[in-house]
């Protein structure tokens, strides 16, 4: 075999041999740089210096990104407050400078009362936009009426005195001017009473767009529910229009209850829905209160 490799090595032409020793050389650098690379690799020092710096300040800036958010979260969270009775702590946690808690403390300490929102921006320190961020907020139980002593409530005759309201007959003014509720949100209480068509639990100011839960409670608090006012519907002559415009009645269920009343020929009691699996249990416990057959 070594013969005949020989002899086809010298019947190849000149050149021909002259490209097999470049290409054979090629082939031994390779080898050898191979075997070499990685002892010259794993010898050579590098500095990381300046890529440690970069991550440091990259680190750095994350971290005071965060500080940013967290505190722009702290000044964010309000909640419902009466200034004439909320204490330093609270004042605080709705974002007001020490200053300006400092100086609606000396206000009420030296006999000064809040009548309405708009006095809050008697205190000094408190510009328009503090006040707009924490108008909605504000509420005073004496409906803007001024405090009066016992001996001032006996003798004026013109006092009103702070009872619950009938949410489901009061309108907007009501809620703004006694509750102190912002007229934003009085509105969206109202919109949402007729949409549903009265309310039938106070667990339902929950769902009022909008609506904070110190707000939810506070409402719950103030308000009472006279379920005799609420707006039923006829199941039994309603179309599915007027059906899916309920907000606890979507199209699929309007379809489903008219369907049914004309399988039946007509509904004797609600709960048919219910037994005969025409709304499930959850949508039917919500909805029962505003549905009637006649």
């Amino acid at each position: 075999m070594r013969n005949n490799f020989l002899k086809d090595y010298f019947t190849f032409s000149r050149r021909e041999r002259s490209g097999i020793i470049i290409l054979m050389a090629i082939m031994l650098i390779l080898v050898i740089a191979n075997i070499m690379m990685p002892l010259v690799i794993d010898n050579q020092e590098y500095n990381y210096s300046d890529y440690e710096t970069e991550l440091s300040n990259f680190e750095n800036s994350v971290n005071s990104g965060e500080s940013k958010k967290e505190n722009e979260y702290k000044v964010s969270r309000l909640f419902m407050f009466n200034p004439n009775t909320v204490n330093e702590s609270d004042l605080t946690e709705l974002g007001l400078d020490k200053r300006v808690v400092r100086n609606i403390i000396k206000y009420r300490d030296r006999g000064g009362c809040f009548y309405r929102k708009e006095d809050l921006l008697k205190i000094y320190g408190i510009d328009t936009p503090a006040y707009k961020r924490l108008a909605p907020f504000i509420y005073l139980e004496t409906g803007g009426l001024r405090n009066l002593s016992a001996e001032e409530s006996n003798n004026d005759s013109t006092v009103n005195v702070h009872k619950p309201i009938n949410i489901n007959r009061a309108d907007v003014s009501l809620l703004t001017d006694s509750l102190g509720v912002d007229r934003t949100l009085s509105e969206r209480i109202i919109k949402y009473r007729y949409l549903l068509g009265g309310f039938s639990d106070k667990d339902q100011f929950d769902e009022i767009y909008g609506i904070t839960s110190g707000q939810s409670v506070y409402l719950a608090e103030n308000v009472f529910i006279d379920t005799a006012l609420i707006r039923k519907i006829n199941i039994n002559n309603a179309n599915e229009q007027v059906l899916s415009r309920h907000p606890y009645i979507n199209d699929y269920y309007a379809r489903a209850i008219v369907r049914y009343r004309k399988f039946s020929g007509e509904v004797i009691k609600i709960n048919e829905l219910l037994i005969n699996n025409i709304l499930p249990e959850k949508i039917y416990m919500r909805l029962r209160s505003y549905l009637s057959v006649n």
